[in-house]
């Protein structure tokens, strides 16, 4: 069964970027040929508590990319990523469901995501204490891709810092 914004056939206006997933805070959009994807956040009414929780998350990112021992479990190339309008297959604009200015852009990564609650408690653990030993604290919603052997290959979802969930109602 298809969400409602596949079916509204969502894009990012002017780029090659098509709806691809959800998440609590964000769309996710697809570049196929470019191997991107691209969070935008959800606009949500606490405007400044999804701006924290952009933040935690981006520099985090930034933060694990400057780390040789975590560099390798992070989707590469992250950057943030000028405003561009959202677009359903119409060309009807509903911008209004994100905010525009919280954008961030990594490569792609074609496998299958997990919780980290989930994997080996051993192996979960090693990723939890080689994040936290650099200062990203957030790590307890991890979803990761497992190689052969349940070695944990990417990882995504994690911030600098927890920021308390708030759902709207």
């Amino acid at each position: 069964m298809k969400s409602e914004n596949q079916e509204c056939g969502l894009k990012l206006r002017g780029t090659d970027f098509v709806y691809f997933d959800e998440g609590a805070y964000g769309l996710i959009f697809l570049d196929r040929i470019a191997r991107r994807v691209r969070k935008v956040f959800r606009a949500q009414d606490d405007k400044e508590h999804v701006c924290k929780v952009f933040v935690s998350e981006t520099k985090a990112y930034e933060r694990a990319l400057a780390c040789s021992s975590l560099r390798q479990f992070v989707p590469g190339n992250f950057r943030i990523c000028e405003p561009r309008a959202v677009v359903t297959k119409y060309g009807a604009e509903v911008s209004d469901k994100v905010f525009q200015e919280l954008v961030f852009e990594i490569d792609f990564i074609d496998g299958y995501f997990v919780k980290i609650g989930s994997i080996c408690k051993e192996k979960a653990t090693k990723l939890h204490e080689l994040f936290h030993a650099e200062g990203i604290k957030y790590t307890i919603d991890m979803s990761v891709t497992l190689a052969d052997g349940g070695r944990a290959e990417k990882v995504i979802d994690f911030g600098i810092e927890e920021i308390e969930a708030i759902y709207n109602q």
